[in-house]
C-alpha cells in the first residue's frame, strides 16, 4: 500500500511537471523566452494563490516531503512567499503579461479587485494549508508515522470552500465576457 501510493504520487507529480514544461515550451515558442518565462511564473502563481488546493505548490512541496521529509505544511510557507513576492512584483512592474492568455486574465481581475474577488486568495490560503494538512496526515498514515484518521468535518469544510470559490470563479469569467461553450 505504502509503495503504492508513492508510486501514484510520484506518477502525478511527473505528469503534473511535464504539463508545466510543456507550457512553458508552448509559451516561449508562441513569443519568446521572456513571455514564456514570466508567464508560467504568473500562471503557476495563480495556481498557487488562486486555488484551495496545494496544486501549484506540489511540484516543490511533494518532491522534499519524499527526499527530506519535511512537512509539506513549512515547504507551502516558503512556496506562498514566493508565489506573493513575484505577483506583487510582476502586477507593479509588468502587468502587459497578465493579458496574455484566459488564466492570467482571470489573475489580473482578481489583483484588480480586491472586493470581492480577493476572497479568493483568503478561500485558497484556507484551502491550500487546510489540504496540505490532510495531505501530511495522509502521508503519515500511510508511512505508519501516525494512525490519526481524517475527520469528516474535514472534508466538509473542504467541499464549502471548494463551492465558494467555484461561485467566484463563475462571477469572474461572468464579467469577464468568457463563454466556454461558444
Amino acid at each position: 500500500m505504502k509503495h503504492a501510493k508513492k508510486n501514484n504520487d510520484l506518477f502525478k507529480f511527473v505528469i503534473l511537471l511535464l504539463i508545466v514544461l510543456l507550457y512553458f515550451f508552448y509559451l516561449s515558442f508562441q513569443s519568446d523566452f521572456k513571455t514564456g518565462s514570466v508567464v508560467t511564473l504568473i500562471t503557476w502563481s495563480f495556481f498557487v494563490l488562486c486555488t484551495p488546493i496545494a496544486d501549484g505548490g506540489f511540484l516543490i512541496d511533494f518532491p522534499i516531503r519524499l527526499l527530506y521529509d519535511i512537512r509539506m505544511l513549512h515547504s507551502e510557507i516558503i512556496v506562498w512567499s514566493f508565489a506573493l513576492l513575484s505577483t506583487v512584483f510582476l502586477f507593479n512592474f509588468y502587468p502587459q503579461y497578465f493579458e496574455t492568455n484566459i488564466l492570467t486574465k482571470i489573475f489580473h481581475q482578481i489583483l484588480k479587485n480586491p472586493w470581492p474577488y480577493w476572497i479568493i486568495i483568503l478561500l485558497s490560503t484556507i484551502g491550500t494549508f487546510s489540504t496540505i494538512t490532510i495531505g501530511d496526515e495522509i502521508y503519515d498514515h500511510l508511512t505508519k508515522k501516525d494512525k490519526k484518521t481524517i475527520s469528516k468535518n474535514k472534508i466538509i469544510f473542504m467541499t464549502c470552500l471548494f463551492l465558494i470559490t467555484f461561485f467566484l470563479y463563475h462571477k469572474i469569467i461572468q464579467n469577464l465576457g468568457i463563454n466556454f461553450l461558444s
